[in-house]
């Protein structure tokens, strides 16, 4: 049987897939602002409020982050490669 811990970190994550209304659809979306999550951001995710995890904000409200896996169990970090081929983490 699963701790109510367990049972909340299943039910919280919809797949992109399953959504009706994506909220990535707009292929038009832009990126607005790139912060560090708040602490009450971390704390509805049940993450250590201590965390430096990175959001996206899009143009249209949707806030993307990292998580160490896909039952966020954890913060993560975004990775990425600048136009020189340089590596980068945002946040972790």
């Amino acid at each position: 049987m699963l701790s109510s811990i367990e049972s909340m970190k299943l039910t919280k994550v919809t797949k992109m897939s399953k959504l009706t209304n994506d909220p990535l659809r707009d292929r038009n979306l832009k990126i607005v602002k790139i912060r560090p999550l708040t602490t009450k951001e971390l704390a509805s995710e049940h993450w250590d409020t201590n965390s430096n995890v990175t959001c996206l904000v899009l143009s249209n409200g949707t806030k993307l982050y990292a998580s160490q896996d896909s039952e966020g169990n954890g913060p993560g970090t975004m990775f990425g490669t600048d136009v020189n081929g340089r590596k980068f983490g945002l946040g972790g």
